[in-house]
């Protein structure tokens, strides 16, 4: 059914990569030309072909027609017949062994891969989508990590959940701790440290102590002392004589009716084991975070490198699930404003759209602090403004051959008269006044050069010379148009009648 016609091989690996990126490309290669000119018949502009040509991809089938004229076809049976060749290679050619066509096979598959990875255009977007991606796992996986570090260690000491809220600090102070009985005065500087408040350190070191006295009542002197504190009362209990040895200590044994005062954690006491399990526990938690910070850092330098103007003007996080969600800052710089507005909310939009209802005014952009210290009746339109200069941001970004940050500082600047404006009706700034600015920065420090002067003869020779030639055009035109009117259409003169 089928039998070869001609086999040209590739002579080297980086041949063999330049015409599939080539083919990939929809362009026609020399050395596919060569092979197409040696094997097949010359094609007639005249007379239809009997051959024709069956290729897997109509643009480069395309791309053969008009440079050869040799008829192709692309349809499932070319797809059928090309899978048959490609299956039963190593029958057709004599020389070619099996295991050396997979060889080849997967070897250009990897070299044209990583060709495709290394001149990718969007490549410094990827890290910055893949960055904020585990941001976000890590936000959810700490924040469930220590809601566990909390509950388990508030069995041993219940106090401190109330007075550290912070789930990095508390994981902190867990791990210094241990066990509540071990605190004292000589941790209150590293507690201070963690805190990095003394009254808050002071509060956690009181939560874990224990008060005992006896008194007389009224109560003596001996409670109003340093060493007992009346603040530090928490139980009254009252106790008639006689006493038991146990609550009459010999310091206080000439007291005979008293009050036996005591204040400590509710807390139960927790074995050595799972002590430790507490503490490995509180040291991942720890761990993450500090992860945590580090990739936020990295995120902020990869946004200043790639969207130094959308970082400016709407911060790090939100540029990023800008970027994140439209694919790359070249899609998103494409999409127009009202896109940029409402990108995150997709679901929102359709279910108006199919019940009819109100559209939603704002996307992931309400993250951003601008909508949130808006009015309420003013949050769709500072959304609005918002999200037009979200989209000059982003192309000036992507299309920008020198990155620079001054636009999207002076955008920043815009949107905050912007909300002022809406508050106490100060008129706010032109945009074309504010790029006008950063222009005149720009080249003050040299980035960008001084646009070209036009003189002012020039321009007015220009304007001479193009009124005149399109005078002349006119002219012409309604000389052919008499002429074409003229002819059959136009009727012969009467002759006058000489008087006799």
């Amino acid at each position: 059914m089928i039998s070869l016609r001609g086999f040209m091989p590739f002579k080297s690996a980086e041949e063999a990569l330049e015409n599939i990126n080539d083919v990939s490309e929809g362009v026609m290669s020399a050395a596919l030309r060569n092979c197409l000119d040696q094997n097949m018949p010359a094609a007639k502009k005249e007379k239809k072909s009997k051959h024709a040509l069956g290729v897997a991809d109509h643009k480069l089938g395309s791309m053969i027609q008009e440079d050869t004229g040799i008829a192709c076809v692309c349809n499932d049976l070319t797809a059928e017949l090309i899978r048959g060749c490609r299956l039963h290679l190593s029958s057709l050619l004599s020389q070619l062994k099996g295991d050396d066509w997979v060889k080849a096979q997967l070897g250009l598959a990897h070299s044209y891969s990583r060709c495709k990875v290394k001149f990718d255009v969007n490549r410094a977007d990827k890290h910055i989508i893949q960055s904020i991606a585990i941001l976000d796992t890590l936000d959810k996986d700490i924040n469930t990590f220590a809601m566990r570090v909390r509950e388990w260690y508030s069995y041993h000491f219940p106090e401190l959940i109330k007075v550290v809220a912070d789930n990095y600090q508390f994981a902190r102070l867990v791990l210094m701790i241990g066990r509540r009985d071990s605190l004292n005065t000589e941790m209150l500087p590293k507690i201070e440290e963690v805190t990095m408040d003394a009254t808050k350190a002071q509060a956690v070191l009181d939560a874990s102590k224990v008060f005992v006295c006896f008194a007389h009542p009224p109560i003596s002197p001996i409670c109003r002392t340093p060493l007992f504190p009346i603040s530090h009362l928490l139980f009254l209990f009252f106790a008639h004589p006689p006493i038991s040895p146990i609550c009459r200590p010999p310091l206080f044994s000439h007291l005979s009716p008293c009050i036996l005062i005591l204040k400590h954690s509710m807390g139960m006491d927790i074995s050595e084991i799972d002590l430790i399990n507490i503490r490995a526990f509180a040291e991942r938690v720890i761990k993450l975070s500090e992860y945590r910070k580090s990739l936020q850092d990295y995120l902020h330098s990869k946004m200043g490198v790639v969207a130094p103007n959308l970082q400016a003007l709407i911060g790090d996080s939100v540029g990023a699930r800008l970027i994140s969600h439209a694919g790359s800052l070249t899609n998103l710089s494409k999409y127009p404003a009202s896109t940029v507005q409402i990108l995150g909310a997709e679901k929102a939009l359709f279910r108006a759209l199919k019940t009819r209802g109100n559209t939603p005014k704002y996307g992931l952009i309400f993250h951003s602090s601008f909508i949130g210290r808006a009015a309420a009746k003013n949050k769709g339109r500072i959304s609005r403004y918002l999200a037009n200069k979200c989209s000059i941001a982003c192309r000036i970004d992507n299309f920008s051959e020198t990155p620079t940050s001054k636009y999207g500082t002076k955008l920043n600047e815009q949107v905050e008269q912007r909300l002022r404006f809406y508050d106490s009706g100060e008129a706010p700034k032109k945009n074309v006044d504010a790029m006008q600015e950063v222009l005149a920065e720009l080249r003050a420090e040299g980035t960008i050069g001084e646009p070209k002067k036009k003189d002012k003869k020039d321009k007015g020779e220009k304007k001479k010379k193009d009124k005149g030639a399109d005078e002349d055009e006119k002219k012409k035109g309604k000389k052919e148009k008499r002429k074409s009117e003229g002819g059959a259409d136009e009727k012969p003169k009467k002759k006058k009648k000489k008087d006799k």
